[in-house]
């Protein structure tokens, strides 16, 4: 500004005159060379980290990031850890193992993958299961061993695990079916592994070591009482239902009259007469609301012959023997048969006593009296 001319603007008496600027500066703020913060930072002071800089560690370069700088302290892995798969995911064989890894498991699930598993597997009951079987038939730690039914066992073992769950298997596959015929009483596979059912159909269902057989016949009734989470017929119904086998294709379901006749004669030996005419009476009950009339007059007379109320026809001994008042204990009879075979089979040493006096023989037979009580 030349001397004595006036500035274009006007100025208060009381105004500051403007900051003198040097050549070529942009910021009125004074800045060192090539900085590009607007903020004036002292000798010495860190920068400020803005947001999307990483952070650095001490002992690293000036450009190189935190997590740059730990992977370099760390030792050297095979491959970008970024990119590695978790080890869950993993498709290598673990070291002396012949198992694949599977993948993750479903969530909730008890085993692991690698770990036991149960002898028997059921179908899945959502997708998450229904992957992990898939996975486990794909590794061959389990197979198909019939319908809806998968094992982990070796195929020796699949026939006694399958007879020996057979409850399980029928509650988990079929839990509308009814434990009948046999069954309801002996509650275990019959030599050849059949297993007994009521249902809506008439099927055989076969699995290793077992076979379901299902005959059609009226659902379970209000006293037919709960087996886990199926229905068995009650004891009135039983007896009515293993009465009810007319051709000899069918009497496998049933057990032999004289097994009945000796059900019966427990009831009446441990029970009572009256638990016995409480059973005839529910019986009849049934009988005419599944019109099952000619089976509740076989049972009514049997009941009758043991009662001594009606005449009847008994086949076995032990019903034979309570109608003619002469009752016994069967199994006390098979024990004292046993101990006598055993007794006759066995040769026993001879035992001679050296004193013969009269004083030892009075005080033997004291002692042996006296002792033997």
């Amino acid at each position: 500004m030349k001397k004595n001319q006036k500035s274009p603007v006007p100025v208060n008496k009381n105004q500051k005159p403007p900051v003198p600027v040097k050549k070529n500066q942009k910021s009125p703020v004074p800045v060192k060379k090539n900085q590009k913060s607007p903020v004036p930072v002292k000798k010495n002071q860190k920068s400020p980290v803005s947001r999307e800089e990483e952070p650095r560690i001490a002992g690293s370069s000036g450009s190189e990031p935190r997590a740059t700088a730990r992977r370099a302290s760390r030792p050297a892995l095979p491959g970008p850890r970024d990119n590695a798969p978790p080890p869950w995911r993993t498709t290598e064989k673990p070291a002396g193992s012949a198992l694949l890894d599977l993948g993750p498991r479903p969530a909730g699930s008890a085993q692991l993958d690698l770990g036991p598993l149960p002898p028997l597997l059921f179908p899945a009951i959502n997708t998450q299961e229904r992957e992990w079987l898939s996975r486990l038939k794909k590794a061959r730690r389990i197979r198909r061993v019939g319908p809806r039914l998968y094992a982990s066992l070796p195929e020796a073992k699949v026939a006694g695990a399958a007879r020996g769950s057979w409850a399980t298997i029928v509650a988990r596959l079929y839990p509308e079916t009814l434990v009948s015929h046999r069954t309801a009483f002996e509650f275990t596979p019959t030599a050849d592994g059949e297993i007994w059912l009521t249902s809506s159909t008439n099927r055989v269902v076969s699995y290793p070591g077992l076979e379901l057989r299902f005959v059609r016949g009226p659902g379970p009734l209000a006293d037919d009482p709960r087996f886990l989470t199926i229905r068995s017929s009650s004891r009135s119904r039983a007896f009515l239902e293993n009465l009810a086998t007319t051709r000899p294709s069918s009497r496998t379901r049933a057990v032999p009259i004289g097994d009945l006749e000796q059900r019966l004669v427990q009831i009446l030996d441990l029970e009572g007469e009256q638990a016995l005419n409480e059973l005839r009476d529910r019986a009849r009950e049934i009988a005419g609301e599944l019109d099952w009339r000619r089976e509740y007059r076989r049972l009514d007379g049997l009941i009758g012959a043991l009662l001594g109320t009606r005449t009847g026809h008994l086949t076995s001994e032990i019903g034979l023997a309570r109608a003619a008042g002469e009752p016994f204990d069967p199994a006390c009879l098979e024990r004292l048969q046993i101990l006598f075979g055993e007794l006759r089979s066995r040769p026993l040493p001879v035992l001679t006593d050296a004193s013969n006096t009269p004083d030892h023989v009075r005080n033997k037979a004291f002692f042996e009296s006296y002792f033997s009580n």
